[in-house]
């Protein structure tokens, strides 16, 4: 059985993105060589879901 988990940032009202799709607030805490556990969770998937606008 695999387990599923589902990885998303929101901003703090609880969107996604902006009204334009942006994603600049994610930056505001973004610190040098600091990926938040990213890679530690990247490396136990083998699948992953993107949305069309997130792929292009």
């Amino acid at each position: 059985m695999r387990t599923l988990a589902l990885f998303i940032a929101t901003s703090v009202d609880g969107y996604i993105a902006q009204p334009n799709d942006d994603l600049s607030f994610l930056k505001l805490v973004e610190k040098e060589g600091e990926d938040y556990g990213y890679a530690k969770f990247i490396a136990k998937i083998d699948t992953i879901i993107v949305g069309r606008k997130t792929y292009d």
